[in-house]
């Protein structure tokens, strides 16, 4: 038979609470126990760096410009880093692009560019 791992939900946690509180002589409103079991919550998630909560990703809010070609120069010429269309100008949402570069694995925000013209910097 397989082996099952017990589970403690939020109303199962109050309900704890609540018969150690009772078996105590204490007397506690539910709102109060509500309170104490959120504050462990909370408290558990930030003890530790949970990275396999954390996922990375991308909203695209913008239509991809899919038209024409660049070109990148990495080291030299009027600027670092810097893309040129060799057909088409930037779009009017240059600012909050990124570039999908190769077999689209790499990703580029772009860090500098205005609408209307043919270059941008990465």
């Amino acid at each position: 038979m397989p082996r099952t791992t017990p589970l403690l939900t939020y109303a199962d946690a109050i309900e704890l609470l609540a018969d150690f509180a009772d078996g105590r002589g204490l007397t506690t409103k539910t709102g109060t126990l509500a309170r104490a079991v959120e504050g462990a919550y909370d408290e558990l998630a930030m003890s530790h760096r949970w990275t396999f909560l954390r996922r990375g990703g991308r909203v695209i809010i913008n239509e991809r410009q899919t038209t024409g070609s660049c070109s990148y120069d990495h080291t030299g010429g009027a600027s670092e880093r810097l893309c040129t269309l060799t057909t088409g100008t930037n779009p009017s949402w240059i600012e909050d692009a990124a570039v999908r570069l190769g077999d689209d694995s790499i990703v580029c925000d772009v860090e500098e560019g205005t609408a209307g013209e043919s270059t941008f910097t990465l």
